[in-house]
């Protein structure tokens, strides 16, 4: 990177004083040269969680009671000077109490799938009628 670089890659609706955790930066990560962060939003405005970063070992984070809402925003962040062709970063975020932190790509669940079944039949409903 020629410059640093922050890549937004997703948001949850989280509770206040509950742990997650944050996990899936490669091994190496440093707070100057790549890793995963949090955000939140106080005050209108989109403040990063300090203590709270996965530089390849996963961490431990919990929405600050001045959080403005319940949305934690998860990022990946490249400093400047860092070198990341062969990176594979498998961000995920789940309750801390999951201790297994093996990655698997997400799947819709049966109901999820159901929903969208439904919506999709609903739009036919009525055509040729």
């Amino acid at each position: 990177a020629t410059a640093g670089v922050t890549l937004p890659i997703g948001k949850a609706e989280v509770e206040k004083g509950r742990i997650y955790a944050v996990s899936g930066c490669p091994l190496g990560g440093s707070s100057l040269s790549y890793h995963l962060d949090a955000r939140y939003y106080k005050n209108n405005t989109l403040t990063v969680i300090r203590s709270m970063i996965d530089i390849g070992e996963g961490t431990a984070v919990t929405l600050p009671e001045d959080a403005d809402d319940n949305r934690l925003f998860i990022y990946i962040r490249t400093g400047e000077g860092t070198k990341i062709d062969s990176l594979v970063f498998r961000p995920m975020l789940r309750y801390a109490d999951i201790a297994d932190d093996s990655y698997e790509p997400y799947n819709s669940s049966v109901e999820e799938r159901l929903v969208a079944l439904e919506s999709r039949l609903a739009e036919f409903d009525g055509v040729g009628t």
